[in-house]
């Protein structure tokens, strides 16, 4: 019987190897023996192979490859168009943290953020741009023996009910109620007709007759405020709660705090001696953090002074006149647009 010598003789992996490399070049560009062999299947055998890669996800993920290189692509040439303009790009850290939980640092944040872009105009503030919890700079126009009128920052007049003064006179005169004995002060011990002072709207009325009910209780103006954003040398409302040994104690209203005001630190008062329930206007001297004690003055130089950028915290912070550093942006028809703090703007 006949043997063929071909199939007795052993393959030489390297004459194998080679001839796949021979035949590989001849296969267009691209193109893989795998691939040469898979076209010649059968259509329905090339249909199965596509139906079980595309199980698998594969034409799912080719997609979503090119729709990642085509946003590559649209990054890089918005890039390169901010780069152009001299424009920062959107993407990189402007320095604020939007996971900040604080209701009044994120809207620091917004201030931060916010467009230089100066108004047309200035917008006069009159009561229809009012509502409630706005504080507003007045001035003492008429005191009564159930209140005062306030002359407001556009002409208008607002009204301050002898409860809503400070909390410690709320409570002599809920006192006096049921003890005929108790003294109620009169307003005019505390207050004098010019005098400026801070108010916070508590209640609108009608368009019709534009009543706007005030407030002097620090409890109300500091509602915002938290121990640890006070820095010495900020200007915060307060008023006397008691007369003590060497002071007064005072109640500024801030929440798990407690305030004093040395009779040394008072002497710049224009009043010899303070009142229980007197609102006072007092600048931080001192803050004991362990105790959360804060010392306050009086001393009109500590009081007038310009506030610094480190002193403000959030928006709550500031107070209507207060001094600060403003740098004037555009000059507009009807006033100025200024910045000031370093992140705020206002208008004149």
């Amino acid at each position: 019987m006949a043997v063929d010598k071909e199939s007795t003789k052993e393959k030489n992996p390297k004459e194998e190897k080679k001839k796949e490399s021979t035949e590989e070049d001849y296969l267009p560009r691209g193109t893989s023996i795998k691939e040469s062999k898979e076209d010649a299947l059968p259509t329905k055998k090339r249909k199965e192979i596509v139906q079980i890669e595309n199980l698998f996800g594969g034409e799912e993920v080719k997609k979503k490859a090119q729709v990642e290189k085509e946003n590559r692509i649209k990054e890089r040439k918005k890039q390169k168009e901010q780069k152009e303009k001299g424009e920062e790009d959107d993407e990189e850290d402007d320095g604020v943290d939007d996971n900040i939980q604080d209701e009044d640092e994120r809207e620091v944040n917004q201030f931060i953020r916010m467009q230089t872009k100066a108004p047309e105009k200035a917008k006069r503030l009159d009561y229809f741009s009012l509502s409630t919890g706005t504080i507003l700079l007045c001035s003492v126009h008429q005191i009564n023996d159930l209140g005062m009128v306030l002359s407001l920052p556009f002409g208008q007049k607002g009204y301050v009910n002898i409860t809503e003064v400070s909390d410690s006179l709320s409570r002599i005169l809920e006192k006096s109620a049921k003890d005929e004995d108790i003294s109620i002060p009169s307003l005019s011990e505390f207050f004098k007709e010019g005098q400026i002072v801070r108010a916070i709207i508590v209640k609108l009325g009608t368009a019709e007759d534009k009543r706007v009910d005030l407030s002097l209780k620090s409890s109300r103006l500091n509602e915002k405020l938290r121990f640890d954003s006070i820095r010495v040398g900020v200007q915060i409302d307060a008023h006397i709660k008691s007369v003590e040994e060497k002071g007064y104690t005072v109640s500024t209203g801030i929440e798990n705090s407690k305030a004093f005001l040395n009779f040394d630190d008072a002497k710049n008062s224009e009043q010899k001696k303070l009142k229980v329930g007197q609102p006072i206007y007092a600048a931080v001297k001192d803050i004991k953090e362990s105790t959360k004690m804060i010392f306050l003055t009086l001393d009109p130089k500590k009081t007038n002074a310009r506030i610094k950028s480190d002193q403000v915290l959030n928006l709550s912070t500031l107070r209507p006149g207060m001094l600060v550093k403003t740098k004037v942006n555009t000059i507009l028809e009807n006033g100025l647009f200024v910045l000031f703090m370093d992140y705020f703007a206002g208008v004149f």
